[in-house]
């Protein structure tokens, strides 16, 4: 089972959010970002190539993932 599972939509689609989600998850897991490091969501939105929404959503639960 990959990260993106656990962020499908009922349709069985991964979601925007889900996808940055995962792709953070993995930079951090492999040292591309720092644990606890601030995210500049401008950035991120233009590296990810999608709206600031999507970006946004995630960030909310990552305090408290660990």
């Amino acid at each position: 089972m990959s990260v993106l599972d656990f962020n499908e939509k009922s349709t069985g689609k991964p979601t925007i959010a889900g996808q940055i989600e995962a792709q953070l998850r993995h930079d951090i897991l492999h040292g591309i970002l720092a644990p606890g490091a601030k995210l500049n969501l401008d950035k991120l939105r233009i590296a990810m190539g999608v709206g600031l929404s999507p970006c946004a959503r995630p960030s909310p639960g990552w305090s408290r993932k660990g």
